[in-house]
């Protein structure tokens, strides 16, 4: 097995699991938005990107896969905010609504796209900009979509509420 492979379930991260199931707090979940790389690895990467200002030797970039974990951060800070007392729900709602955000970061986590983000400068407004359009390694989903369609099970053939040995 690869070195950089792990197999892993995923409910053994009691820490992040538990960030990810709560209400939005100060603890830190998304890890670096930015890192640097020197200009000979910046040089080997599919796109430009954008030099540090102040240490024009280093260049912007990060593993995609922390942009990701920012994304999903913002939707569950926007989704607690959004459980005011006008549209509360419930607890089970509220933990379901948890479970899924967190199950999105155990998935992005495991998978972990490691596809440097590529920057650039904007000369109006007058900043760099994260490019959205760096090139990824992906699965090809028809393949996926042609094999669960093709493996779909009648919903009414499966009742939750009864075992069978």
């Amino acid at each position: 097995m690869a070195k950089h492979l792990v197999f892993k379930q995923f409910r053994n991260d009691r820490v992040l699991r538990r960030i990810y199931r709560s209400q939005p707090c100060l603890e830190k979940v998304d890890g670096p938005l930015y890192g640097q790389i020197t200009g000979e690895e910046a040089e080997r990467i599919s796109r430009p990107t954008s030099k540090i200002s102040n240490d024009p030797d280093y260049y912007i970039t990060n593993p995609d896969v922390y942009h990701h974990l920012h994304c999903l951060n913002d939707i569950r800070k926007f989704v607690a905010q959004h459980n005011s007392s006008e549209h509360q729900l419930d607890r089970l709602q509220t933990m379901h609504k948890f479970h899924c955000i967190d199950s999105i970061r155990q998935s992005l986590m495991c998978s972990a796209d490691v596809s440097l983000v590529h920057w650039y400068w904007a000369p109006s407004p007058g900043k760099h900009f994260q490019n959205a359009t760096t090139t990824h390694i992906c699965r090809k989903w028809s393949k996926i979509k042609k094999w669960a369609v093709s493996h779909r099970l009648d919903e009414e053939r499966f009742d939750r509420h009864k075992f069978v040995e």
